[in-house]
């Protein structure tokens, strides 16, 4: 059963809400608004800071309502180089975000090029929940 484990307001709007899915083990975090470089950074780290984090946590993320086309090619490297230095606070985990638009789909797969080679978690980007939360199950 999910728990509602907090909420959070970033840069520009950009909000979160975070449940614990108990069923699965894994954090169900939702995003909205737009995105931006600083928000995202700020969002991953208190997301490795929140006391259900643990390094090797799944996690499922919403952009179903989240706007990336506001990130620059530039942001989208700078948060990849910034998550990858918080390789050992992510552990082994596994990543699946799911998204509505295909820009989103796009940048988002751009950042998990960028990044997921350098670090133990498996990310993955899919166009709907069915799907991500399919093959997050299926990570061990």
């Amino acid at each position: 059963m999910p728990l509602s484990i907090g909420e959070g307001t970033y840069d520009k709007g950009m909000n979160n809400k975070y449940v614990v899915n108990e069923t699965h083990n894994r954090l169900e975090i939702t995003l909205e608004g737009e995105a931006s470089l600083e928000g995202l950074s700020d969002f991953v780290e208190g997301l490795i800071k929140h006391p259900d984090w643990y390094p090797g946590r799944k996690v499922l993320i919403d952009f179903k309502k989240f706007f990336t086309i506001t990130l620059t090619n530039d942001d989208v490297m700078n948060l990849s180089l910034f998550v990858r230095s918080l390789k050992n606070a992510l552990g082994d985990g596994a990543c699946a975000i799911y998204v509505s638009r295909d820009i989103d789909f796009g940048i988002v797969r751009m950042w998990q090029m960028h990044t997921e080679n350098d670090i133990n978690n498996r990310i993955e980007v899919f166009d709907s929940r069915e799907e991500a939360s399919g093959w997050l199950d299926q990570q061990q």
